[in-house]
């Protein structure tokens, strides 16, 4: 079999597939249901399987599709931040991961996204091509790009810009790098879905650290 079956989750359905140019596409379309300790387990478990396929391998596509994700709770986020943070899975993703595409809610909610991710990425850049998107199969030169650090730059006619730079102004509850990322965090779990959310796994998988200590 070229890729895995489906995992519905209820909070989450996993769904493989061939995207663009054959490349394997993972997407994980968030649905309001809560979340299970459970579920969560067999949501990461599906991913580390997923990363073990043969066409996966050659690298893969992720799509985030959170539009209608409910607010999870910060022990959730520091759970799969933890996930993330193991030294053999950053390496994977580091090396197979070529795009990330981030689903939220057309109008005032994609605004909010924009410059939350703006600021987000200006102290934790993406690992992989990152588009921000308002459906699951809108083109990417349609969204906003993210480029990771070693690309520089946008490539002509891959996406339709590059994110603006991010006025940040740090409030009395966020010192440092470590305290700004937790703030524009739980920005992300108020703003991003509907009702709302935040990327889960994407956090984790981008910013492992934020559950970690910082400098």
């Amino acid at each position: 079999m070229a890729l895995p079956e489906p995992l519905p989750l209820g909070f989450v359905t996993l769904r493989p597939r061939l995207g663009d140019a054959g490349l394997a596409e993972l997407v994980l379309q968030a649905a309001d249901h809560p979340f299970t300790d459970d579920g969560v387990t067999k949501m990461t478990d599906y991913i580390d399987d997923f990363l073990k396929y043969d066409l996966v391998k050659k690298g893969f596509s992720i799509v985030y599709d959170l539009r209608s994700l409910r607010v999870p709770s910060l022990s959730l986020v520091k759970q799969l931040a933890d996930w993330g943070r193991d030294p053999e899975r950053q390496q994977t993703f580091q090396r197979m991961n070529k795009i990330c595409k981030v689903v939220v809610s057309e109008g005032w909610r994609f605004g909010v996204a924009k410059r939350i991710l703006s600021a987000f990425f200006a102290m934790c850049p993406p690992v992989c091509d990152t588009f921000l998107l308002t459906a699951v199969d809108q083109s990417s030169s349609e969204g906003l790009y993210f480029a990771p650090p070693e690309t520089g730059k946008l490539d002509e006619g891959t996406a339709s810009g590059a994110p603006p730079e991010p006025e940040i102004q740090p409030g009395s509850d966020a010192v440092g790098k470590g305290g700004m990322l937790r703030r524009l965090l739980r920005q992300l779990l108020d703003f991003l879905a509907e009702p709302s959310g935040a990327p889960l796994v994407y956090a984790a998988h981008f910013c492992p650290s934020i559950s970690g200590p910082h400098a």
